[in-house]
């Protein structure tokens, strides 16, 4: 094993046992998908552990186990395609509604809450006296808990300026001196992007992040529940292959010759 690795699990062993003694929640930084894999590892070999697994529409089961003595532990990047996630542990008696939206909760989507901001246009609630609809829906923001917020990242051009790409922003949140485990993952907007970051440097960047490249930023602080995925354009295709062979089915799905498949 190497070094970084090892120093990966002691850390996360740290974070483990933090949360067994203090009797508090705690966190690692973002994840990439190999370092998930062994915190992953790591996390169901040790039994007094027990690992809470996405569901597959995003979100978690809130099991009860007060009173067992066992820690959860869960993976968590704001969303549910998350690639950079950080590994998240919860004492016995914690309740996923206090680190997590209730978005990322199974059964929980329809909570109302006092905290829920009211957003127009969404769902029609009411009929006004002239007749028109009131439109309102209710969202829920990330409780208190909630170690990741998001930085949404404008640029001064607005959707006409030059496009800016996910190495654009991540080198130049490097350049600030920035750990990379401090960044999840970056969803570029036309008008500039998403960046999930650790809570602890949304302030810091707030202050000190003005640019990508040569191009100015606006940046604003928001709930992680304002997160903007975008869209998924998934087409369906059909077709006849000689063989089963992954040149073939590339050449058929991507419309390419064998040769450059």
């Amino acid at each position: 094993m190497e070094k970084e690795d090892k120093i990966l699990l002691a850390t996360i062993e740290d974070k483990r046992r933090q949360c067994e003694i203090r009797y508090a929640a705690t966190n690692t930084v973002f994840l990439d998908m190999r370092q998930r894999a062994l915190a992953e590892a790591f996390c169901k070999a040790d039994r007094s552990l027990m690992l809470l697994s996405e569901r597959p529409d995003g979100t978690y089961e809130n099991p009860d186990i007060a009173g067992s003595g066992r820690v959860r532990a869960l993976f968590y990047g704001g969303y549910a395609d998350a690639e950079r996630r950080a590994l998240i542990f919860l004492p016995e008696y914690a309740d996923l509604t206090d680190f997590l939206p209730p978005a990322s909760i199974a059964g929980a989507q329809n909570l109302e809450t006092p905290a829920a901001k009211p957003q127009k246009n969404k769902v029609p609630t009411a009929n006004m006296q002239d007749g028109s609809a009131q439109t309102v829906a209710f969202q829920h923001p990330a409780p208190e808990g909630c170690p990741l917020t998001l930085i949404k990242a404008h640029t001064a051009g607005g959707i006409g300026a030059k496009k800016l790409t996910h190495r654009d922003y991540l080198g130049s949140l490097m350049g600030l001196g920035i750990k990379r485990g401090m960044i999840g993952d970056i969803i570029i907007r036309d008008d500039g992007a998403d960046i999930i970051v650790m809570k602890e440097i949304a302030d810091f960047l707030l202050i000190n992040y003005e640019k990508a490249g040569r191009t100015n930023l606006k940046l604003e602080i928001a709930d992680i529940t304002e997160l903007n995925t975008g869209i998924v354009n998934i087409e369906e295709k059909h077709d006849t292959v000689a063989s089963l062979r992954l040149d073939n089915l590339v050449s058929s799905v991507f419309s390419l010759s064998r040769s450059r498949a």
